[in-house]
């Protein structure tokens, strides 16, 4: 079984033309509402390619809440270690999608924000192959990250930009790592650039690091002590980008527990990235036979 660890969002996607001016009214064409947050779709997306999963995170007690857990019962994913915060709304994430050019995302945290060691129960760990933290600052999860190392378990964290950006990163958790992976803006604020050379530098803090480099459209790279290895994108109509980076990283460990191999795996989880994008939603995942399907398709 896979732990997840991390955000559990509703969705709204709204459409519009443009950005409102100041007092400025405008309208949407369209307003879609979907499941979301980063380690919930990390966890949808690893119980669809057929591994058993299970998540750590917090709700609300309002309908959003309720919508929330409905949708992670029909996922079949194991639910039992999600708090419910009375009181508190659930977390919401507002995207503005602007015509067709970009987007702009707003997060609320709400019940979110109340995830921490104090409410994490290591019952959690019992029977997990694999621990993976999305978005969430290292000091909330060094304790189970910690205890997981104990207990030989392979652990694995993206930290998200937001995260980065504000100081939340603790340098020395990377000692607990087997992966940590980013994205190229993650990268730059980490190491001031996007220099592979550079990157591989963070390996001086542990030497048994596996680094996962995800650069979009441009492919991915792994970066280890013995080399660097890079798998290119598959090519595909872009329909929304949310959730790509965490059905990458849900493809990428899948493909690592199955033993196919670092490449295999970087070019597994662009398989799944790039289904993920050619669909709207984040959690518009696909499963195994899909993804095999498709990459055969391209050989």
């Amino acid at each position: 079984m896979i732990l997840s660890i991390g955000n559990i969002n509703l969705d709204y996607h709204i459409f519009v033309e443009k950005i409102p001016e100041e007092d400025e009214e405008v309208l949407s064409s369209k307003c879609i509402l979907k499941c979301g947050g980063s380690a919930s779709n990390f966890a949808v997306a690893i119980r669809r390619l057929g591994m058993k999963s299970r998540i750590i995170g917090c709700i609300g007690d309002d309908l959003i809440g309720k919508m929330l857990l409905e949708e992670f019962r029909k996922e079949d994913i194991d639910i039992n270690f999600i708090r419910i915060i009375k009181g508190v709304y659930s977390g919401q994430v507002f995207i503005l999608k602007i015509g067709n050019e970009s987007k702009r995302m707003i997060a609320f945290r709400g019940a979110n924000s109340y995830l921490d060691e104090n409410i994490m129960d290591f019952k959690a760990l019992n029977n997990i192959l694999l621990i993976h933290a999305s978005s969430i600052p290292s000091k909330r999860i060094e304790k189970i990250f910690e205890e997981a190392r104990n207990r030989n378990i392979i652990t694995s964290y993206d930290p998200g930009s937001s995260v980065i950006r504000c100081g939340e990163f603790n340098y020395n958790f990377i000692k607990k790592l087997n992966f940590l992976f980013l994205n190229r803006l993650e990268a730059r604020l980490l190491v001031g650039c996007n220099e592979l050379s550079k990157i591989a530098k963070l390996l001086e803090i542990n030497k048994d690091l596996h680094i996962v480099l995800k650069c979009g459209e441009e492919g991915s790279y792994i970066i280890n002590r013995k080399n660097i290895l890079y798998s290119k994108a598959f090519k595909v109509k872009v329909i929304d980008v949310t959730g790509a980076g965490d059905a990458f990283n849900a493809g990428f460990l899948y493909s690592y527990l199955k033993d196919f191999g670092l490449k295999m795996s970087l070019r597994f989880g662009n398989a799944v990235a790039a289904l993920k994008i050619s669909r709207m939603g984040a959690r518009e995942l696909p499963n195994l036979n899909q993804v095999m399907k498709f990459i055969e398709n391209f050989s």
